[in-house]
Formats: C-alpha cells, sequence, structure tokens
C-alpha cells in the first residue's frame, strides 16, 4: 500500500474504531486524527468533514456486505428472483446481527445506490452487471427498463436497512428474526 493510502486507510481505520466506541456526533476531527496519528491538516487532505469520512466507512461497508451477499446468492442461485432477492437480503441481515457495532455505525445511512453505480460503471469487473443481467431477465422483471430494476433493488435495500437497525439496534417493533417474515413478505409481493 502506497504512503498515502496508508494514511487514509489509518484515518477510516481510526474513525472506524471511535464511531463505534462513542458514536459519530460524539467523535471530533481532533479524535480521528490523534487515533491515526496523523496531523490534522492530513485528514483535509482526503476528507472534507467528519460527514465525508462517515459517507466514505459507510460506503465501503455497504460496498462489501452487498458484494458478499451477492457472491453468496450466485453461488446457491434459486429458480425464482423473490428467492434469490431474499437470499441476499438474509446474507446482510444475517451479516449485520452478527456485527451490530458496524450496523451502528452505518446506523440508517445505508448507501446502496452508490454502491450499485460505482459497480455498474466498473468497466473491469462484470459481477454485479451479470447479477443486475439475471435480475432483468428474469420472468418477473420482463416488463422493466434497467433503470427500474435498479430502483427496485434500492427500495428494498433501503428498506432492509431501516428493518435492520430498527429490529437489532432499537429492538423496535420487534427483533429481527421476528421481523424477518415480514420482511420477506413484502419482498415476495413487491417481486411478483
Amino acid at each position: 500500500m502506497q504512503k498515502k493510502e496508508l494514511k487514509r486507510q489509518r484515518l477510516l481505520d481510526a474513525a472506524y474504531d471511535l464511531f463505534q466506541k462513542k458514536g459519530a456526533a460524539s467523535t471530533t476531527i481532533d479524535d480521528i486524527v490523534k487515533q491515526a496519528k496523523v496531523a490534522k491538516g492530513t485528514f483535509y487532505l482526503y476528507f472534507h468533514d467528519k460527514k465525508s469520512i462517515l459517507d466514505s466507512l459507510v460506503f465501503n461497508i455497504c460496498h462489501k456486505v452487498f458484494r458478499d451477499a451477492c457472491q453468496n446468492m450466485d453461488d446457491h442461485r434459486a429458480d425464482n428472483l423473490a428467492d434469490n432477492v431474499i437470499h441476499v437480503v438474509d446474507h446482510i441481515i444475517e451479516y449485520f446481527k452478527c456485527d451490530p457495532l458496524t450496523l451502528s455505525v452505518v446506523c440508517r445511512n445505508f448507501g446502496w445506490k452508490p454502491v450499485l453505480e460505482i459497480e455498474l460503471q466498473n468497466s473491469d469487473d462484470l459481477f454485479l452487471k451479470h447479477i443486475l443481467l439475471a435480475l432483468k431477465n428474469s420472468p418477473e422483471m420482463k416488463d422493466r427498463t434497467e433503470s427500474a430494476v435498479i430502483n427496485l433493488v434500492y427500495v428494498l435495500m433501503e428498506m432492509v436497512g431501516s428493518v435492520c437497525y430498527a429490529a437489532i439496534i432499537e429492538h423496535e417493533p420487534d427483533n429481527i428474526d421476528n421481523m424477518k417474515p415480514v420482511l420477506y413478505e413484502v419482498i415476495r409481493k413487491s417481486l411478483s
């Protein structure tokens, strides 16, 4: 890793650790640079403000979780779209269920649309394009445009994010295991 990238990563790691321990609202830029052992000016070389480092963390987390979930679904593909989407969603829920501290950093700030857009623009990597093509070519999506399919995935992921946070962190309106059947029923109906 180059020296510049190493400093940026140290800042991200420090922010992640502090956001988990203290929360984003209680963490200052001074806290982050102190833990990362870099000068405050170095922070501003990579990030505009605390929100921009939080946005970077959220993007990185969402990217990893979504990509892992899609890869897992692709390895265990079902015959119908709803089962495949529920497989992705279940993977995401289980990830955050096992790592609620990461979910507390992400909060309700899931950024699925930017993740989708970046993946789709990455010409070297055809993985998400393959997943999107499978979605678009499914019988349930045959009359929808690519944009409509992306928007549907976005809405479903936003709903999943909100339900995950409410059920896992706030235990509202119920625990996540009791919310899964409700969530999966909504997904099935939206994909039929």
